[in-house]
């Protein structure tokens, strides 16, 4: 059993490492449990390196620790085994039960800290700075921000909805993420291609901030629901 293995590594070795695979739109993703409890140590995460990459980094900077080195927020390194340089940033409260299931259910769901290792692009730019490569948003999301916007695409990408929805304020009870990996936001009232509008996925998810919470729908599937206040029931298309 997982859990029985987290809690033997953990109190054996001091820290236990996961990884999750990538799917639909998240990114692989890899993160620490123990640092916080043996060592008083935020935990770490790290978004978009393989398995193997995530591992050994992870684990050197937990032996760092060990070894009582505390890293710091907004310090650049580059002497750890990973292709670039990296920062940290503490990742926000509201994006943990997101991404740290197991170190959730470790912690038993009290408060832990944690920080997120981000890593520069080729280039050696971040992604706050103006030229770090686009095409590596999806890679890794900023998980310090975003408690309004959870989806993994850029904001400004297009989505279908409804005339109902943006003009008269109809509920979104249907979406659907197809096959092509394109997003609708559907009152279910009507089918007429004319009342389809294009808008984009910020300004969707600013109209009805519940949408947050289908962020990880996969692609090919759908999401429906009967009322605003009603959980979301996940179907594949």
């Amino acid at each position: 059993m997982v859990q029985k293995n987290i809690q033997k590594i953990v109190a054996s070795e001091g820290w236990y490492i996961i990884h999750i695979p990538a799917q639909a739109t998240i990114p692989a993703f890899t993160y620490t449990i123990g640092l916080y409890y043996n060592f008083q140590h935020p935990e770490l995460f790290v978004f978009g390196l393989n398995e193997l990459e995530a591992r050994h980094l992870l684990n050197e900077m937990a032996i760092s620790v060990r070894l009582q080195q505390q890293f710091k927020l907004a310090q650049v390194y580059n002497n750890l085994p990973s292709t670039t340089k990296i920062q940290l940033v503490p990742i926000a409260k509201h994006n943990i039960s997101h991404y740290f299931g197991y170190a959730l259910w470790f912690y038993d769901y009290a408060f832990f800290p944690c920080w997120q290792i981000i890593w520069a692009d080729n280039q050696g730019c971040f992604p706050w700075e103006e030229a770090y490569d686009k095409r590596l948003y999806l890679a890794q999301a900023m998980l310090d921000r975003n408690h309004k916007f959870a989806f993994f695409e850029q904001p400004n990408r297009g989505v279908y909805t409804t005339k109902q929805v943006i003009e008269q304020q109809y509920p979104i009870l249907y979406v659907l993420h197809d096959t092509a990996g394109d997003w609708q936001f559907l009152c279910g009232t009507t089918i007429n291609p004319n009342d389809f509008r294009l808008v984009s996925l910020v300004d969707i998810v600013q109209f009805d901030n519940s949408l947050n919470a289908l962020f990880d729908l996969p692609i090919g599937a759908k999401a429906l629901r009967t009322a605003v206040t009603h959980n979301w029931i996940r179907n594949q298309l």
